[in-house]
């Protein structure tokens, strides 16, 4: 409403503005440049008019800009503060990542090296299995030799002693000398000895 007013003002004052004109102009007057009273008041006019048209451009155009180049800076600003603080965030993860990292690589190291010891343990415990095992051969193997020589030994005499018997036999059956007796139980000692 009073922007209608404003121009409706205005409006009268251009008329009265052209009809001045008109009427200067139908006087005949021809002059260049004259300081009368009507110069000064077109000036006046003229002058009102400029201010009075910047003052409604400065209230039509020029507020709204400012305030949207206002609002265009602090968005700005914002998106600025706000890539701020992503960037810090980010900063603070990368670190806490780096320093998870870090934790998982020591881990990993620990992990490793607990494994190794393990694997040392368990190797040195299988080379100690197998010479316990390997000792434990060897003294059955000792053990199944003895046996089998106390059971080779037991043969031998079971067999010395048919041999004997059949010696007898024959010195019984061919009735020989006591001197032939004397040396065959001589052989047979001597023999059971060598065989012992």
């Amino acid at each position: 409403m009073v922007a209608h007013d404003f121009l409706q003002n205005l409006e009268e004052k251009l008329l009265s503005l052209n009809s001045l004109q008109i009427l200067a102009a139908a006087s005949g007057v021809d002059r260049l440049f004259g300081l009368d009273a009507q110069m000064l008041i077109s000036a006046g006019i003229q002058i009102l008019n400029a201010l009075l048209l910047t003052g409604l451009l400065s209230w039509l155009l020029y507020n709204p800009v400012k305030k949207f180049m206002k609002k265009r800076s602090d968005n700005i600003a914002y998106q600025l503060e706000n890539a701020q603080n992503t960037e810090e965030k980010s900063k603070e993860h990368a670190a806490i990542y780096k320093k998870q990292l870090d934790e998982i690589d020591h881990q990993r190291m620990d992990i490793l090296s607990e494994a190794r010891e393990k694997a040392n343990r368990q190797s040195l415990q299988i080379i100690d299995d197998a010479r316990q095992e390997a000792r434990d051969m060897k003294s059955r193997a000792k053990v199944s030799i003895q046996s089998e020589r106390e059971r080779m030994d037991e043969e031998i005499r079971v067999h010395i002693i048919e041999v004997a018997s059949a010696m007898a036999e024959k010195m019984v059956s061919g009735s020989i000398d006591h001197k032939a007796h004397d040396r065959l139980f001589a052989e047979t000692l001597s023999q059971l000895e060598d065989d012992g």
